[in-house]
């Protein structure tokens, strides 16, 4: 994707909703979500880009702020 370079943001794990209802599932990422579309990287290096025309919505789970939460320390 040509554009600026955008933080990755961290996620435990990321849903993908594509137009056409099907979903795709990733765990352990990092991802950048901009005008472009969606770059996802995996823990072990690998890439996936999503024109921004192929995504309809994002779910994002921080597992790491759930935990810290139920124990009672700020996120």
């Amino acid at each position: 994707m040509a554009g600026a370079v955008n933080a990755m943001l961290p996620a435990d794990e990321l849903l993908v909703v594509h137009h056409d209802d099907t979903v795709s599932r990733f765990t352990d990422v990092t991802y950048t979500l901009g005008r472009h579309g969606l770059r996802v990287r995996t823990a072990d290096g690998r890439e996936t880009e999503f024109a921004r025309h192929e995504v309809l919505t994002t779910y994002v789970r921080l597992a790491h702020r759930a935990r810290r939460r139920d124990q009672g320390l700020a996120a």
